[in-house]
Parts: C-alpha cells; sequence; structure tokens
C-alpha cells in the first residue's frame, strides 16, 4: 500500500506556498489531475478555506494566538513505481481516503503529480468543519487511522506494498512501545528458558542465547530484548500485573525464578536453546487459538492482500482486514480464517473514522460468530502443555533416556503438565455432558453448533495429547490411570 507523510500548516505564507506547490501545472499536467471539495475554484482555495475560517471565528467565537493555529493539514500518498495504476486512479484513491478521513466534512484540494518516477497525492484540507465550523480533531492516533484508510482503499484498488518511510529513532520506537510488543515477548521467552535452566547463572547464559539480556543486581530483576528496539530495561513488577495487585512479588524476581528452577532436572543445553525455543514459536504460529468459518455476505471486498471483514463494535459498524495468512478458502465458498485471541485488528469506523480504533480477535470473533451463528472452534488451553510434553519427549531423544527412566528425569514440571491436559479433557467431557442436558428438548443449529465445536476441540486434544503418550511408550499406564479416576468418580457419585 501507499506511504503517507503528514504535516501541519500554521501561517498564511506556508498555506499560499503549499497551495501553490501542489497545484504546480508542471507537475499535474497542467492541473488535469487536480480536484476539490466543496471548493469552488481550486486556484482559489487558500481564500475560500480563509473564509470558512472567518465564518467559524465569527460564529464560535474562536480565536488562536499568531503562530499556533493549525489552518490546514497536508498529506502526501507515495505509490510505487510498479503499480499498475493510471494517474487518475492514484487521484481517486486520494480523494476517497481523504473523504473517509474527515467524513466529508472538511474543504480539501488535491494534486496528483506525474513529474517523478513514483506517482503520488499531495492533499490539503481545511482544518475547519463546513458542517459544525470545529476543528478537526488530529490526535495521537489519527497517522495510524490515516494509513489504515490509505491501506483500506489503496488495496481496493489492488495497489502494492510499499516500505514505511523512515522516521526518527524516537518516533520509531514510540510507536515500538505503544504496540505493546515488548513486554509479552520477554515473558515468552522467560516462561521457556524457566522450563530449562537449572540455575540463576545457567538462566542468564541461555537468555543471552535468545536475545534477552538479564540483570539481578539491583532491587528489582530488570529485563532487556537485543534483537528488538528496546532502549530502556523493564522491571520484574511490569511483567507480572497479578502479583503487583496482590502485592507479592513477581514469578520473575531473582527469589521466585531460583525456587521455580530448583524443579528442573532434564533441561535443554545452551547449544540446543535456540532452536528448540525457535520450534515452540513455529508450533504456535501454526496453531492458531480460534477458527471460524466467515460466509460471503459477512465480507466487504476480497482484496490481493486479505479480506475485509463487514464487523459491528458496540454500536459501531465497519470493517477488519484479516490478511492472506490468516485465512483459507473452502469448498463452498466460504472463509476459514485463524486467529488468536489477543491478537490486535484495526477496525475501520465507515461512519465516523474518528471511532475507529483496535480490537482483539476474540471480539472480531465473538461478533462475527453471533451475525452468522456459526460457532468458532476454540483451540484447548491445553493444547500447549501437550506441545510442552512434546518438546520433553525431544528433550530425552537428545539426551538418550530410555522411556523407562522418563518420569525419573523429567521430574514435577512434566508431571503437572500431564495433568494439565487430563483436568482439561474432563472439563470438556462435563461441559460437552451439560449442554447435551441444556438442549436435549430445545434444539436449534445455534446449540448444535456449540456441541459439534467442544466435541471437535476435545478429539483434537485428545488425539494429540494420545500421541505424545504413544511416543513415551506409556499410553495403557496412562489410559488405566484414567479409568481408575473415573471408575472412582463414579463411586463418589453413588456414595452422594
Amino acid at each position: 500500500m501507499p506511504t503517507t507523510k503528514t504535516g501541519q500548516i500554521k501561517s498564511e505564507s506556508h498555506f499560499h506556498n503549499a497551495v501553490k506547490y501542489i497545484l504546480n501545472p508542471d507537475k499535474t499536467n497542467e492541473q488535469v489531475l487536480t480536484s476539490g471539495y466543496q471548493i469552488q475554484n481550486i486556484n482559489n482555495a487558500e481564500y475560500e478555506m480563509n473564509l470558512l475560517r472567518r465564518l467559524a471565528r465569527d460564529a464560535r467565537g474562536n480565536s488562536s494566538k499568531s503562530g499556533t493555529e493549525v489552518l490546514a493539514h497536508h498529506i502526501k500518498q507515495n505509490f510505487s513505481p510498479e503499480d499498475k495504476l493510471s494517474p487518475e486512479e492514484i487521484h481517486e484513491i486520494g480523494r476517497q481516503t481523504v473523504l473517509e478521513l474527515t467524513g466529508g466534512n472538511h474543504e480539501f484540494i488535491i494534486a496528483t503529480h506525474v513529474d517523478r518516477d513514483h506517482i503520488h497525492n499531495h492533499i490539503i484540507f481545511n482544518t475547519t468543519s463546513s458542517q459544525d465550523l470545529k476543528k478537526f480533531r488530529w490526535q495521537k492516533g489519527t497517522p495510524e487511522l490515516l494509513r489504515n484508510i490509505s491501506d483500506k482503499i489503496s488495496d481496493y484498488h489492488q495497489a502494492k506494498v510499499l516500505p514505511p518511510l523512515d522516521r526518527s529513532s524516537y518516533s520509531k520506537y514510540q510507536k515500538y512501545l505503544a504496540s505493546d510488543a515488548v513486554r509479552p515477548e520477554i515473558q515468552k521467552r522467560m516462561n521457556f528458558l524457566l522450563r530449562h535452566s537449572t540455575d540463576k547463572e545457567d538462566l542468564i547464559i541461555k537468555a543471552q542465547k535468545l536475545n534477552l539480556k538479564i540483570d539481578f543486581s539491583g532491587k528489582y530483576a530488570t529485563y532487556l530484548l537485543l534483537d528488538k528496539e528496546q532502549k530502556r530495561a523493564v522491571r520484574e513488577t511490569s511483567l507480572d500485573k497479578n502479583a503487583a495487585k496482590k502485592k507479592e512479588k513477581s514469578k520473575y524476581s531473582l527469589s521466585k525464578i531460583e525456587k521455580r528452577l530448583e524443579k528442573n532436572e532434564l533441561v535443554f543445553s545452551k547449544d540446543e536453546i535456540l532452536e528448540e525455543y525457535e520450534k515452540l514459536n513455529q508450533w504456535i504460529d501454526n496453531n492458531p487459538d480460534i477458527k471460524l468459518e466467515v460466509e460471503p455476505w459477512q465480507i466487504d471486498k476480497v482484496s490481493p492482500t486479505g479480506l475485509y471483514i463487514h464487523l459491528k463494535v458496540a454500536n459501531h459498524y465497519g470493517t477488519v482486514k484479516i490478511p492472506n495468512v490468516k485465512f483459507d478458502r473452502l469448498n463452498n465458498g466460504n472463509y476459514e480464517i485463524h486467529i488468536k485471541q489477543n491478537q490486535k485488528f484495526f477496525f475501520l469506523d465507515e461512519r465516523k473514522s474518528q471511532d475507529s480504533k483496535k480490537v482483539y480477535g476474540v471480539t472480531v470473533i465473538k461478533q462475527l460468530s453471533k451475525d452468522s451463528q456459526i460457532e468458532p472452534q476454540y483451540r484447548s488451553r491445553a493444547m500447549e502443555s501437550v506441545q510442552y510434553l512434546a518438546n520433553a519427549w525431544a528433550l530425552l531423544e537428545n539426551h538418550h533416556v530410555s522411556n523407562d527412566e522418563a518420569f525419573e528425569h523429567l521430574g514435577e514440571t512434566f508431571i503437572q503438565d500431564m495433568e494439565k491436559v487430563d483436568q482439561a479433557l474432563e472439563e470438556l467431557d462435563q461441559k460437552i455432558i451439560e449442554y447435551h442436558e441444556a438442549i436435549k428438548f430445545n434444539q436449534d443449529n445455534i446449540s448444535l453448533s456449540k456441541i459439534q465445536s467442544l466435541q471437535l476441540e476435545r478429539e483434537e486434544l485428545q488425539e494429540a495429547y494420545d500421541d505424545i503418550l504413544i511416543q513415551f511408550n506409556i499410553y495403557d499406564d496412562m489410559k488405566n490411570l484414567t479409568d481408575e479416576r473415573v471408575e472412582q468418580k463414579d463411586t463418589n457419585h453413588i456414595l452422594l
């Protein structure tokens, strides 16, 4: 999609020069590639926009100190030379972009420049609304909103993707921190290291292999990602908010870490740790939290890069984009989307762009499911424990440990993972029984879809678990243990 760059116009001289520059006949094919919105004559755009601002001052009593008032915003859209788009199409993309951004309530002029090897739009819009005479609210999130609107409209016209414009290092860093990507990534790496380290020194060495710097020298442990744009280390307290609320020690504090590492017996070596961590990440990427079938009527547009899906968030209507890598086309004409519950999507409000915002995957799924009455399929949280069991199997193979010695070497954590899976299977069984009881006298499509989703979730978890147990050659032992538990539960139920 095209890149966007923005600037503010705060003086009459700047305004005059900017309008003169973008309407230059040499750049716009003798002004053929220029147009205006709510402007009688584009060559008088500066004068007409000033008239509206004067009207606003007279009607509303608005006044600003000289040099502080933003008179207009200047947007530049850069398109790839490889785009097979005509200058007229690029001009229309720019027009639709600013109309959606401003809600059609602000005067603007647009000029498409064709004098360079890459075609680009220049847009200047009046900050004063022609509807209510109020100022356009340019906020912290407006550049991102503009970029998402520009991307969507360009995507609809099959424009190519351009790399983002270079920014100052500070701006890059602030944007990176705003995405809240630092802490979850540290947590993910630390959770893996806590399973595969034997003591503090071993942890620090292996953390370096995962590009994580740990410092235990101060009052609080601090963590710094070496392969990300993180310039300041974060404290242990900000990584465990639940502990902070309870006024307890963070699980990433030195004392809690040392206590946790005492449970580990057999772990990956420092030479194995990076490869095994990357395997786990690959598994997580290939196993989304939620799957849902989406019908064609729920889709606004199928573009070369993804699906734009109709969505209602609270009382707002708009679209979200599901990238190509997050869905499959089914034989029945529907689409199956695969996303994570905490994945963020940008919701573009179709009525009022200023109300656009980021929403989580779980919100997207719930609303789509509600609209279609198709039940989503959730991945059992216990599947992560199954994957940890798979890691344990790889660990045994790497260290040539026999199956007979498996439990002795894997220790308490391995048993806890198995218990989590067993418990999840039992909970799913109970949930299925409860649903059967609840709907047997009123079997509608939604209820049946819910049952099918739960059954599929259970089947996938059981199948993955059985595969691991067979690898360990302990399937029969675990099956007998499970049967004993079921028998004990039945006995207790009879006694009650």
